[in-house]
């Protein structure tokens, strides 16, 4: 499918990269074109010079979503736990490590011998674990998923655990493939006649669901949380995101919809009644979270969910969506312009250096300015 444009619609199960080969705009265009403007179009796929980038999430990241989006039985299908070779007293690891092993136990072997074989060996004659048969093992029931280290694990365990535990994580987390869906694309129209798209990370009825990672940071993870919403300018893809719902509605309700179990699209069929943007009492509905996350690390990080909950119409909703408008007239301009097959620049008005000029060089408040010297007036006269 790869390639190939698809209309409008909601749709369940699309692969990643069917979803952001469709020429259309998403969140992180807009939040491009906002902060970068001409800049947008240097790394969009108008570029022919555009070195291909990799969209895939970190591992620990993808492994996350998996467990707590989705749950353990897609996370175990997903990924495998690689083993830990702190669980296996008396390991033999090395060549040294088997070979002595054999000389101890009286086992004849050519000492030219390959690793492979002496391998073979001690899992024949000896009673000690060897890795690499473990490994080779391990490998073998793997299948083809992809492999996380056991602390890793410990630690998505962990986190998992702690959300269970608190009231408001455990409703996303506790929630059944009939509670919640993931990874649904849609794909819509904007009324400025733009060719949208939004994935939700985690769709239940009332509420988005995205995960970010917060990490390296040297602050409270309040500030930092909000000092990655500022300078990534994630709120506009919390303005997406509603906007991406109420698109969703119409065309769930205009039969546009494609993909998933039969089950899963009599579900999200549902949501226009059920989940509306207003309660019967009036009172807003529709919820946006962020599940910030830090990972662990031997230097004192400890593994958090920083929940941000953010409803519909909240201050940093309005300012997401102001900077998405702005964005999108912005990128009308700038096609009406230029187009899409020819580079986007600008060169700026003339500047002044003086304080005083209408449009003056904003130098930093921090430079350390010399005072007047002797013979200044003189020089200038």
């Amino acid at each position: 499918m790869t390639g190939e444009p698809l209309p409008d619609g909601v749709y369940l199960g699309l692969p990643e990269e069917v979803y952001f080969d469709q020429p259309r705009l998403g969140s992180s265009d807009f939040a491009t074109l906002y902060s970068k403007r001409e800049g947008w179009w240097w790394q969009s796929r108008h570029n022919p010079h555009l070195e291909p980038r990799s969209s895939k999430a970190t591992e620990f990241g993808s492994a996350l979503h998996k467990l707590l989006l989705e749950g353990p039985a897609a996370y175990r299908e997903a990924f495998a736990v690689a083993p830990d070779q702190k669980k296996f007293p008396g390991v033999l690891v090395t060549v040294p490590d088997i070979t002595g092993a054999l000389t101890a136990a009286g086992v004849e072997f050519n000492p030219k011998a390959r690793k492979h074989d002496l391998v073979q060996l001690a899992v024949a004659y000896l009673d000690a674990p060897v890795w690499d048969h473990i490994l080779a093992a391990f490998e073998r029931k793997a299948r083809g998923r992809q492999v996380i280290s056991a602390a890793d694990d410990f630690a998505l365990q962990t986190m998992r655990n702690a959300a269970l535990e608190d009231p408001d994580m455990s409703v996303v987390v506790n929630a059944s493939e009939l509670q919640r869906l993931t990874e649904v694309s849609v794909l819509w129209t904007s009324e400025q006649g733009l060719p949208m798209r939004f994935r939700f990370d985690c769709m239940l009825p009332s509420w988005n669901v995205d995960l970010k990672s917060i990490g390296n940071i040297r602050k409270e993870l309040d500030y930092a949380v909000g000092d990655a919403v500022a300078t990534y300018h994630l709120d506009v893809q919390l303005a997406l995101s509603f906007e991406a719902r109420q698109a969703a509605y119409a065309l769930i309700r205009a039969g546009s919809l494609h993909g998933g179990t039969e089950d899963q699209r009599a579900f999200l069929s549902q949501f226009p009644d059920r989940a509306p943007l207003r309660g019967p009492d009036g009172a807003v509905q529709w919820h946006w979270l962020w599940m910030f996350y830090q990972k662990p690390d031997d230097k004192g990080d400890a593994p958090v969910i920083f929940p941000v909950r953010v409803f519909h119409g909240d201050e940093r909703h309005r300012i997401g969506w102001r900077k998405a408008e702005i964005a999108k007239a912005f990128y009308l301009e700038a096609v009406a312009r230029f187009g899409l097959d020819r580079p986007w620049t600008r060169v700026d008005p003339m500047h002044d250096a003086n304080h005083t000029g209408e449009r003056r060089v904003k130098f930093p408040p921090w430079e350390n300015l010399p005072g007047p010297v002797e013979g200044e007036d003189e020089a200038f006269s």
